[in-house]
């Protein structure tokens, strides 16, 4: 799975140096291999980890396709056929979610990013003049988060302008579901807070859950 060395340890048997020039093909070959070598194999069948899987060989294959092509997909005139493609992954994902009326979606590198997106998109749609108008302009926005959810829900409080502090943490069952008297004790809490702070009293919009 991996050959492990210490960080002190690998300086010594990786060249990481930044050179000037170039190097001959022999080497660059050299240092390929010394990257595998000492790289944690993913797709190793003893490597066991939440956030990976297996090697799949035909999806292996079309990532080299895509790294060769190097396509934008975001117009169809330099990515047609990548536009399509998304089109139809998006709409099959779209049935598998039931929603019959049809909906819209985007790809993201990650579980973080997207729930930052969904908070934005949660923001957005409760605050339209968000957009022109900036948090200045806005009621104290707060969010509702189960005790058992993703640390990226805070980081998305922070990074929105929204404030962790606004984040209320709601306690869950044995199961991991949200408990509804809790949740609605913690509306309770926000609005009074909000009432002894001299805000502006937004009715709480965002509720944040998480599957198991």
């Amino acid at each position: 799975v991996c050959e492990w060395q210490t960080p002190e340890e690998l300086k010594q048997c990786l060249d990481l140096d930044l050179r000037e020039g170039g190097e001959p093909p022999q080497q660059i070959l050299k240092r390929c291999k010394d990257v595998i070598k000492y790289s944690v194999k993913t797709g190793h069948p003893r490597f066991f980890n939440q956030l990976y899987a297996g090697m799949d060989h035909y999806s292996l294959v079309a990532r080299f396709i895509t790294e060769a092509i190097n396509p934008s997909v975001y117009t169809f005139e330099v990515s047609p056929t990548f536009v399509m493609i998304e089109e139809v992954v998006l709409k099959k994902m779209i049935e598998c979610v039931g929603w019959e009326e049809g909906g819209d979606g985007i790809f993201s590198p990650g579980g973080s990013v997207s729930n930052m997106y969904a908070v934005n998109l949660a923001r957005y749609k409760n605050c339209p003049n968000i957009k022109d108008e900036g948090l200045s302009g806005m009621p104290r926005l707060v969010m509702f988060t189960s005790e058992e959810c993703h640390y990226s829900i805070r980081k998305a409080a922070a990074f929105l302008g929204i404030g962790t502090k606004n984040v209320y943490v709601v306690p869950a069952d044995e199961r991991g579901k949200m408990i509804p008297e809790e949740l609605e004790k913690q509306v309770q809490r926000a609005v009074k807070e909000s009432k002894r702070n001299r805000n502006r009293v937004d009715c709480p919009r965002k509720r944040c859950a998480k599957s198991k």
